[in-house]
């Protein structure tokens, strides 16, 4: 009886000793669980972030290049159609008889600023017009063109090209008509020519294209 007391004893002695420890694995395991987990997160974090910064200067890449070809566009049709003013005078049912070269756009500018209260830098926007074409319309009355060139004509080149009709028309004193040529135009620019602000000469896509 009591052997059997003592191993009953012993037994539970080793139970009561070895309990503890099986709750403490499962922590410690847990722990190292929730350990990776927020490893894992973190690291994906961080990859999102990268993606994201990555993402940003595709981004910005993409619009500087689309800038660019803006630009190479435009100065494309601006080359084309100045060496075809002739086209943009007869679509309107003008005859071209000179194009106003930048010394005459100047001395032009002169007398702006003598007589307009011009900021300075609308009056350098004036000396880099693209083209001042004079013209005779059908009763051989002479007109100029204050031509604005864009593959895509926006506010500003209409703008630019009402400014510029007013400046010539105020030096001169002859009729100046503002025009805008592009291949294409924004709605917001098609309203205002379509009001008579100024004449829109679409330029032909074929006139650009490649040889």
């Amino acid at each position: 009886m009591s052997e059997q007391t003592d191993s009953t004893s012993e037994e539970q002695d080793t139970i009561g000793k070895e309990s503890p420890s099986v709750p403490s694995r499962e922590v410690d395991e847990q722990g190292s669980d929730l350990a990776e987990l927020r490893g894992l997160y973190t690291s994906q974090a961080e990859t999102i972030k990268e993606l994201h910064c990555r993402m940003d200067k595709f981004d910005k890449t993409l619009a500087r290049i689309g800038n660019h070809l803006g630009i190479l566009r435009g100065s494309h049709a601006r080359s084309e159609i100045l060496g075809k003013l002739s086209l943009v005078a007869d679509y309107f049912s003008y005859n071209v008889l000179d194009s106003l070269s930048r010394g005459d756009i100047l001395d032009l500018s002169r007398t702006v600023a003598q007589g307009l209260a011009v900021s300075p830098g609308d009056l350098k926007s004036f000396t880099e017009a693209d083209a001042i074409i004079k013209v005779a319309n059908q009763n051989g009355d002479h007109i100029y063109l204050a031509l604005e060139i864009s593959f895509t004509v926006a506010e500003k080149d209409i703008s630019r090209a009402t400014r510029n009709a007013g400046y010539i028309k105020h030096a001169t004193g002859i009729e100046t008509f503002a025009v805008v040529a592009g291949v294409d135009i924004l709605p917001e620019v098609q309203e205002r020519t379509n009001a008579g602000e100024a004449l829109f000469y679409p330029i032909p896509a074929r006139e650009l294209a490649p040889e």
